[in-house]
């Protein structure tokens, strides 16, 4: 199985729970999924991450090799992910992010998503919520408790 991480999933590890400065095991561990291609970083996630400044930002491109999955590879599934959205116009996917991609990828090799996103019943395209659409497409939606129980026998 092939993870694919959603921006918040990083961003929430960072600012709440295992902050860069204080649990560099987690990142250690990210970082060692990444190396096994169990976990993939979508190229849209990288360009949502870089546009802050902070340590997020430097590992995550000191990682870039590791994690790295670009556009292209998930270009062939992206129309299938736009469609658990409903129909989708452009300025949708620009307010949508890397969101679609993310699906995408895990459409692409019968992966996982892991996000923090919680389930969101709407009818707004820009508010749909990476699980519901998962849910729809029936692709497999981890938050971070569930991807750690999911890969614990790999844990430091």
């Amino acid at each position: 199985m092939i993870y694919f991480l959603d921006s918040n999933f990083l961003i929430d590890a960072k600012n709440w729970h295992f902050p860069l400065d204080k649990r560099l095991d987690f990142w250690k561990w990210l970082l060692s999924l990444g190396q096994k291609d169990i976990l993939k970083i979508p190229e849209s996630v990288y360009e949502e991450i870089n546009r802050g400044n902070d340590e997020l930002v430097n590992w995550i491109n000191e990682n870039k090799n590791t994690f790295l999955c670009k556009k292209v590879e998930c270009i062939q599934s992206l129309s299938s992910a736009l469609a658990g959205y409903g129909e989708v116009t452009e300025i949708d996917l620009e307010q949508l992010k890397a969101d679609p991609y993310v699906i995408a990828h895990a459409l692409a090799v019968n992966g996982s998503v892991v996000t923090e996103e919680r389930p969101k019943e709407t009818l707004v395209i820009k508010n749909k919520k990476i699980p519901t659409v998962c849910d729809g497409l029936h692709i497999p939606c981890l938050t971070l408790p569930t991807f750690m129980w999911e890969l614990r026998g790999t844990l430091p």
